[in-house]
């Protein structure tokens, strides 16, 4: 019970200091330094600090592709499943709101954490793109909907999503709203992405 306890305080202590420096700007010391333990228990749970990163990463990426996978399996019709896509993503980022920051500034520097991320998202990504595209073929056939590629479909909705987190700030401070402001706002955010997304589907 305490080896998975100083396992989780690891992972977070890791999670904070990535998301708050960057991948490059961390080091095991200062991972050890926050979780409360040794450097050297660091590196006997995780060996290398690319290899803990991946860890990081995979058990946030793992909870939400996990979800997104089962969307193309159901039966609800496209516009259902793009709602619950945008549900996904969107708590997604809720929980790691620092994420696109970050990722942005690995990209950027093409640092190895950017790699790591890059392989994760197509371990996961083409399957979920082809199933999506399978449903979208089917649904033009049936059901009417407008003509569109899966790719276009997910860039339409990460793109929307992810800028209203780069902009929380901005809501939050210059506007000197309160936290419950903040939060309607982003709710409503979130039903004008949807209502925008499932409208492009439409045909008029």
């Amino acid at each position: 019970m305490e080896v998975n306890c100083m396992e989780e305080k690891i992972l977070a202590a890791a999670k904070e200091l990535f998301m708050q420096y960057g991948f490059d700007r961390v080091s095991t010391t200062q991972i050890a330094k926050k979780a409360g333990c040794n450097q050297a228990l660091v590196h006997y749970y995780y060996r290398t600090k690319p290899k803990l990163f991946q860890k990081v990463l995979g058990m946030e990426l793992q909870i939400m592709f996990e979800q997104l996978l089962d969307i193309p399996k159901g039966k609800e019709t496209l516009e259902e499943k793009v709602e619950r896509i945008i549900d996904i993503h969107f708590s997604f980022l809720e929980a790691n709101p620092d994420f696109p920051l970050f990722i942005f500034g690995e990209m950027r520097d093409n640092t190895e954490a950017f790699i790591i991320f890059r392989e994760e998202i197509k371990s996961y990504a083409g399957k979920f793109m082809s199933d999506l595209q399978m449903v979208i073929d089917q649904q033009e056939k049936e059901c009417g909907v407008r003509m569109i590629n899966a790719f276009d479909l997910i860039f339409n909705i990460l793109s929307l999503n992810i800028f209203v987190f780069l902009f929380k700030p901005f809501v939050g401070t210059i506007w000197e709203l309160e936290e419950d402001r903040t939060k309607e706002i982003m709710a409503e955010r979130k039903r004008n992405i949807k209502e925008t997304v499932i409208s492009s589907l439409r045909i008029a």
